[in-house]
C-alpha cells in the first residue's frame, strides 16, 4: 500500500502518526533511546543502490559481484527534526522532504547518479523531543496557547508543575534545551544551578534555555551521538527549526557559537559556502504562479550573520568539529503565524510552504551525489518549448 500524503497528517500529526507514515514509505526502524519518560526514540532509514549495480547482479555469472560498499563509499545524509518540542513546522518540512526523496523519480536519479561502488544512506530522526512534543500536543485544547513546552522533560526547576489545570506559559520554564547540550563550547555559566546530587534542587536555575548540567546529559542528545557515531562519516545534514514570528527562511552553516573556530579546510568552507547558497533559490521566473519575481527563500550564513544571535554547546557546531559530519545545515523555516505553533487557520499556508523548503533537502542530496541539476534542466527545456510554440503561432 502507497503511504498517504503527507498534507494528510495535517500540521501537527500525533507522533504515531508519523512514524506510521514512515512505516508505509518502506523505511527501515530502528530503536535508537529512551527518552526521560521512557518512550522510544526511532531513527529511519532507506538505502538506495546504483542502477548499474542492479544490472551487474542480474547479469553476473557469479565471478564478477558488485563491490560492496562500506563507510568510505556509502553516502550518508541526516535529516531531524523537533529538537525544539514546540516546532512542528519543522517536522512538516521533514515529511516533505521525506516525500519528495522517496519519489520514483528522484530514487531513480539518485540511483543513476551512485557509482557502482557506492550507496546512498537516507537517515531520518523525525521525532527528537517526543515527550515535549506530545506534552505540547496534550496541552494545545487552545490553538492559539499550544507549544510552549520547548526543553525536554527533565524536571530540573523545582518551582515548576504539570498537571491538567497549569496554564501553558508555566510548562515553558524546565527541563533541558537540547540544542545547548553538545560539547563543543558548552556553558552553563549564566545559570546557577545546585551541586550535583543534591536533593534540593531549588538552585537550578529555571529557563527554557538551560543546557543541562553536563554536555550529553540528556538520553535525546545522547541518542543523537548514538546515530552519528553509528553511521559515520556522514556527508550531510539538516536539522529543521522554525522561527517565532519571522516569515524569513534561513539556512545555517557552522559556527554558531561565540567562540572562534578554524574551518576544517579552505575546501570544507567553500563546500559549506557553495552548499548553502545552492539549496537556496534564486530569484526568477515563477511559472506555476504567474509571472512573478519571488525573492531568496532563506538568509544564508553562520549563526550571526543569519539569525543574529549566537549560541553555544549546539548539535550543529558538534556534527561539524566532532561528529565528522561534513557540510552540517540548520533549517528555520519562516513561519506563518505570531508563534510556533500555528493554528489550523494558517494550515493551508504551512503546507504550501513545506513544499517549497522541502527543496532544500532534495538539492543537499544532489548536491552531495554531483546531480548536474536535472530538474533545472527539464523547467529550462519545458520553458523553451513554450517558447518555440508561441513563436510558430
Amino acid at each position: 500500500a502507497q503511504p498517504k500524503h503527507v498534507d494528510k497528517l495535517g500540521i501537527r500529526p500525533p507522533v504515531e502518526d508519523v512514524l506510521e507514515w514512515f512505516r508505509s514509505a518502506g523505511f527501515t526502524e530502528e530503536i535508537v533511546g529512551e527518552s526521560i519518560q521512557k518512550r522510544n526514540l526511532i531513527l529511519f532509514h532507506q538505502t538506495i543502490q546504483p542502477k548499474r549495480r542492479s544490472s551487474s547482479s542480474t547479469k553476473s555469472d557469479g565471478n564478477d559481484a558488485a563491490p560492496t560498499p562500506n563507510n568510505n563509499t556509502r553516502k550518508t545524509i541526516l535529516f531531524m527534526s523537533l529538537v525544539h518540542g514546540n516546532e512542528p513546522l519543522g517536522l512538516i518540512n521533514l515529511l516533505h522532504t521525506a516525500e519528495a526523496l522517496t519519489a520514483h523519480r528522484a530514487q531513480n536519479l539518485f540511483s543513476l547518479a551512485l557509482k557502482e561502488d557506492e550507496e546512498l544512506l537516507l537517515l531520518f530522526f523525525p521525532i527528537v523531543n517526543v515527550d515535549a512534543y506530545a506534552l505540547n500536543q496534550k496541552f494545545s485544547q487552545s490553538e492559539e496557547m499550544g507549544g510552549c513546552r520547548r526543553t525536554n522533560l527533565n524536571h530540573t526547576c523545582s518551582s515548576s508543575s504539570i498537571n491538567a489545570t497549569t496554564a501553558c506559559p508555566e510548562l515553558t520554564d524546565d527541563g533541558v534545551d537540547l540544542n545547548r547540550n553538545f560539547p563543543l563550547d558548552w556553558d552553563d555559566s549564566s545559570f546557577e544551578r545546585g551541586e550535583a546530587g543534591d536533593d534540593n534542587d531549588d538552585g537550578v536555575h529555571c529557563t527554557y534555555g538551560y543546557a543541562g548540567y553536563q554536555p550529553f546529559s540528556e538520553p535525546e542528545t545522547r541518542a543523537i551521538q548514538g546515530v552519528v557515531e553509528k553511521y559515520s562519516p556522514i556527508d550531510a545534514s539538516i536539522s529543521y527549526h522554525s522561527r517565532a514570528n519571522s516569515n524569513q527562511g534561513l539556512l545555517i552553516h557552522p559556527f554558531a557559537s561565540d567562540v572562534y573556530h578554524e574551518y576544517k579546510s579552505k575546501d570544507s568552507k567553500l563546500r559549506i559556502q557553495q552548499f548553502g547558497e545552492s539549496m537556496n533559490p534564486k530569484k526568477g521566473f515563477n511559472f506555476w504562479g504567474g509571472r512573478e519575481y519571488f525573492p531568496d527563500v532563506y538568509v544564508v550564513g553562520n549563526a550571526k550573520n543569519a539569525i543574529h544571535y549566537t549560541a553555544r554547546g549546539t548539535a550543529l557546531d558538534w556534527l561539524y568539529t566532532k561528529g565528522n559530519v561534513s557540510t552540517p545545515f540548520v533549517h528555520e523555516s519562516g513561519t506563518p503565524c505570531d508563534r510556533r505553533w500555528c493554528s489550523s487557520r494558517h494550515e493551508q499556508i504551512v503546507k504550501n510552504n513545506a513544499r517549497i523548503y522541502a527543496e532544500a533537502g532534495v538539492t543537499l542530496v544532489e548536491l552531495v551525489l554531483d546531480v548536474k541539476h536535472p530538474r533545472s534542466h527539464f523547467i529550462s527545456v519545458f520553458l523553451a518549448s513554450l517558447v518555440i510554440i508561441v513563436s510558430v503561432f
